[in-house]
């Protein structure tokens, strides 16, 4: 029997609108922070599943909506709220950053939650923080008395700057077999002292402390554990996870990607999905290098897969962290694994999803150690079709090329010659779009920028002379300092203060000052590059803060 009726709210903040003056533009400003309000939140939908589900094993009846600020008014502007106002202008090189929110007023916000119990908000991004930190404000402005959950990879490596701003309770890893307990000791007044939650009672005492009970994890179906020292606690199989209840008329809303517009023939609604979390790989840069790895089964991926077009879903986002590390237990499981995602991509096309790689694979896994190609494989993860109804299987990929100049800087990069085999086996398979990234590293010099010019340059000339029928843009990232990697305190030295600007983490701009040029000696190196070698996608960036797929021709090269 139920003692209790709580009211949770769900709430995704609005995002982020960064333009900066001083370096051209429409009316002198570019955008700098993506603009993609109609991406969609998974997170949002499977955390109030999971409370509400947990919340009646504890005994309470929860009645829970859902509050997407961002998708809701793409086009609303609004100013920082009160304190934050003071650094809503940043002096960058010689321009200036404009800082403001772009979604619903934050004044909505007041017959949101006047009368709610719970509210929760996932921050992924570090570059949203300061919106995610005005609305918990707002929030404890309108209710004080509520209790406010916070989670999401910027906040789990954060919690201290979250709690500070109002948080009750950070999650620092996977809150699912964790939330209800937590959430009803603090509906009681009870102290929450749980691993893996930090409160203002217990932030003291967090410290360096590494959540990783190896034993639980093999429990929980880890395929890889890699000698991790994450941070992330997992406290129930990703075998057994809850498939999250949609808010159809949210969920209608969706209908963008990361990586630009959807093409001809991809329609929404669109969601993410995931059939692994973790990686064994070591990348630097990266937070989730060397976390636990998990991966679903086929017959899961069925499951989940038949549930999502129940709920009117037509395409899916990747949001894996290395799809592709399955193969990496290939010694074990023979040929299992690659078996494993021939099933899966099989399944997408077969439940009629349109698919994007949003999140990268680690393409120099589709070849052998013996140097043969697993085309077999290849011809799976990229194969479509154009139907009278749309797009189904795969229409784009984020394809991670990292470095082009030094390439044994990580492990998992193949040598240039087998990349550019690899490469042209997918363009063979006729995939529509492919979003290429490299990295500006902040400690390159005037050599290695020139060596970086020229790879880039034989890269575009290379896919001029191979590209076929695929659309390609090639967008250079600056190396951020994400919280929770190991490049992390290094880099956070010299760049700015991130707890005053964490709106800079944003891809289109820099924050961190290199080891031989500025912050804005690099940006403007970074756009020199770009308008010589993806000048049409320097464009788009410029207009919509995030890079887009355009064809590139000759005409592209300046």
């Amino acid at each position: 029997m139920t003692k209790n009726k709580v009211k949770i709210v769900g709430i995704r903040p609005p995002e982020t609108n960064l333009t900066l003056s001083g370096y051209g533009g429409v009316n002198g400003m570019i955008s700098v922070a993506p603009i993609r309000p109609k991406v969609p939140s998974l997170g949002l939908f499977h955390v109030g599943t999971v409370l509400k589900q947990e919340l009646k094993n504890e005994g309470y009846d929860s009645d829970i909506s859902f509050e997407d600020m961002a998708s809701s008014e793409p086009e609303t502007l609004s100013p920082y709220a009160e304190d934050f106002s003071k650094y809503s202008k940043v002096p960058y090189g010689p321009g200036v950053i404009h800082k403001m929110l772009r979604g619903k007023s934050l004044s909505s916000l007041e017959n949101t939650v006047q009368d709610s119990d719970v509210c929760f908000i996932s921050s992924l991004f570090t570059a949203g923080a300061t919106s995610t930190a005005q609305t918990m404000e707002t929030i404890k402005k309108h209710n004080p008395n509520v209790i406010l959950l916070i989670g999401g990879r910027d906040a789990q490596y954060r919690p201290e700057w979250y709690l500070q701003k109002g948080a009750d309770a950070v999650f620092l890893g996977q809150a699912e077999g964790l939330v209800g307990k937590v959430t009803a000791s603090l509906l009681n007044g009870r102290q929450v002292n749980f691993p893996g939650v930090a409160t203002r009672l217990n932030i003291g005492n967090l410290g360096k402390t590494k959540i990783v009970d190896r034993e639980r994890l093999e429990s929980l179906g880890v395929n890889s554990l890699n000698k991790s020292t994450t941070t992330i606690s997992r406290n129930t199989s990703l075998e057994q996870e809850t498939f999250p209840n949609f808010d159809l008329i949210i969920l209608s809303e969706y209908s963008e990607s990361c990586d630009g517009a959807l093409p001809s023939g991809v329609t929404g609604p669109v969601m993410w999905y995931q059939t692994s979390v973790g990686c064994p790989r070591s990348c630097d840069f990266c937070p989730s290098a060397r976390d636990p790895y998990f991966s679903l089964s086929a017959s899961r991926v069925d499951r989940m897969l038949e549930y999502y077009r129940g709920a009117g879903i037509r395409t899916i986002l990747s949001a894996e962290d290395n799809f592709l590390a399955r193969l990496l237990n290939k010694n074990e499981l023979g040929q299992e694994p690659e078996q494993e995602i021939v099933d899966i991509m099989k399944l997408i096309r077969l439940h009629g999803l349109a698919h994007e790689f949003s999140n990268g694979l680690e393409v120099g896994l589709l070849i052998n150690r013996d140097g043969s190609l697993r085309e077999h494989l290849i011809e799976n993860l990229f194969a479509h079709d154009r139907t009278e109804s749309g797009v189904i299987g795969t229409y784009r990929m984020y394809w991670p090329i990292e470095t082009l100049i030094g390439r044994d800087r990580f492990k998992k990069l193949v040598k240039k010659k087998d990349h550019y085999r690899i490469l042209d086996a997918v363009l063979q398979t006729g995939i529509p779009e492919i979003v290429f990234n490299s990295i500006l590293f902040s400690d390159y010099g005037s050599r290695e920028i020139d060596l970086f010019r020229r790879g880039l340059g034989e890269f575009c000339d290379w896919m001029i002379k191979h590209q076929r029928q695929t659309k390609w843009s090639l967008p250079i990232f600056h190396e951020l300092p994400l919280p929770g990697s190991k490049s992390y305190e290094g880099l956070l030295s010299r760049s700015f203060d991130i707890n005053l600007h964490p709106e800079l983490w944003a891809v289109p701009i820099n924050p961190t000052n290199g080891a031989h040029y500025s912050y804005d000696e690099l940006y403007s190196i970074k756009r020199k590059l770009m308008e010589e070698f993806d000048l049409a996608g320097l464009k788009e960036w410029d207009m919509l803060g995030r890079y887009g797929t355009t064809t590139h021709t000759n005409e592209n090269r300046q």
